[in-house]
C-alpha cells in the first residue's frame, strides 16, 4: 500500500527516447542518499560507459527518503530476516528479473575486509544503514556489473 501511495505521488517521468536504455533505482533513503550524497548512479554510469561505449542510458533515481527500515530493525531478524531476500528472488526469478543481492555482498566484503571486532563500526555506512562511500562503490559494483550483462543479451534498438 505504502508503494501504491508513493508511486502515485511521484511525477511522472516522460518515456526514455528510443534507443535509449532506461534504468530506473527504486528504493528508499539508501537509494536516495547513496546517489545524492555519494554519486552512486554517476559510478553506476560511468562503469557502464567503459564496458558497454555506445549505449545511451537514462539511469533514474527514484529513491525515496522517509520509508526507513531503521523503524521495524528490531523485528527484522525474527519476522523476516532471510526469508524477506528468498521472496526477492523468488518475485525475481518468477518475473525473469534480476536479483542483485547487495546485502550478501555487503556481508561477503565485510568477511573479506574487516576485523571481527570492526564488522559493526559503520565501515560500508554511515549511520548503520545509509551507505558510506565504500558503501556506495560496493552497491554501484554490483548494480554496474547486473546492468552490463543485461546489456550485453539486449538487442540493440532497431531504429
Amino acid at each position: 500500500m505504502l508503494v501504491a501511495a508513493g508511486a502515485a505521488c511521484a511525477p511522472a517521468i516522460a518515456p526514455a527516447p528510443p534507443g535509449v536504455e532506461r534504468v530506473v533505482f527504486v528504493g528508499d533513503s539508501l537509494v536516495n542518499r547513496s546517489d545524492q550524497d555519494h554519486g552512486l548512479l554517476g559510478r553506476v554510469r560511468r562503469a557502464l560507459e567503459r564496458s558497454h561505449p555506445g549505449t545511451a542510458l537514462d539511469l533514474v533515481n527514484a529513491g525515496r527518503n522517509g520509508d526507513c527500515i531503521a523503524d521495524i530493525r528490531a523485528r527484522l531478524a525474527e519476522d523476516v530476516l532471510d526469508a524477506y531476500t528468498e521472496v526477492n528472488r523468488r518475485l525475481c526469478h518468477a518475473h525473469q528479473a534480476v536479483w542483485v543481492d547487495t546485502r550478501h555482498a555487503a556481508f561477503q566484503w565485510l568477511r573479506e575486509n574487516a576485523r571481527a571486532e570492526d564488522r559493526e563500526s559503520g565501515l560500508l555506512t554511515e549511520d548503520g544503514e545509509h551507505l558510506n562511500q565504500a558503501g556506495t562503490d560496493l552497491v554501484a559494483d554490483r548494480m554496474a556489473s547486473a546492468l552490463g550483462h543485461w546489456l550485453g543479451r539486449v538487442e540493440p534498438p532497431r531504429p
